[in-house]
């Protein structure tokens, strides 16, 4: 049960992430005022999503915050 509990909670985990990682790109083209390319995009949301994905999850990240 209690793996079946976690693991739902890193799903949820994954889906507030990429929302982030999204809001966060188009932050970034609207502050830039214009759209960046797809590679750097990708970038950009791989690093968006593993920075937040960091800040929440403490067993891949060594974070203490949610313990």
């Amino acid at each position: 049960m209690l793996s079946v509990t976690s693991s739902a909670n890193i799903f949820y985990s994954y889906d507030e992430c990429f929302d982030e990682a999204i809001t966060f790109l188009e932050d970034l083209e609207s502050d830039l005022g214009f759209m960046v390319s797809v590679d750097d995009a990708t970038v950009i949301l791989n690093d968006a999503y593993a920075a937040c994905y960091c800040l929440n999850t403490s067993d891949v990240c060594g974070n203490m915050q949610n313990e």
